[in-house]
């Protein structure tokens, strides 16, 4: 994938189920998170100095999710640069997150050039290969005088 950097939250892995259970006692459940905002606007920031936005990521399914990885990307046509000027800032989050649980999560805008910068931030588990939620990310570097 151009301009990913894959960002791992947390790691931790349990099966949801029962101890000596067989496959057909495993209890049926969902995966799903929600990201509030849904979108992050950081504006104008200057070259080489970092803007932070916080957000709440919640366990919104019925399993609680024992591995979450998140993706900054970039659309087929971005700049790989842009998705390098975002970061997540380490997060302690408490593993299992249950259903209804939620965590705070910085992320940062550092642009390294005046212009403006487009990522979004995807969310994994590994028992899906597509996204359980894309956060589109966008911010404009300024000169140092401009601000």
């Amino acid at each position: 994938m151009r301009g990913t950097r894959f960002l791992p939250l947390f790691v931790i892995s349990s099966l949801t189920g029962c101890a000596g259970c067989g496959d057909d006692d495993l209890l049926e459940t969902t995966f799903d998170i929600c990201v509030e905002p849904e979108t992050v606007e950081y504006g104008t920031t200057t070259e080489r100095a970092a803007s932070t936005r916080t957000l709440t990521v919640i366990n919104c399914g019925t399993a609680p999710i024992n591995e979450l990885s998140a993706v900054f990307n970039v659309d087929e046509d971005g700049n790989e640069a842009d998705a390098e000027a975002f970061a997540a800032l380490p997060t302690e989050v408490e593993i299992p997150l249950s259903a209804g649980e939620r965590f705070l999560l910085p992320v940062s805008f550092r642009p390294t050039d005046a212009r403006d910068y487009a990522a979004n931030l995807e969310f994994f588990v590994p028992e899906s290969d597509l996204p359980l939620e894309s956060v589109p990310l966008a911010g404009t570097g300024v000169p140092p005088d401009a601000c």
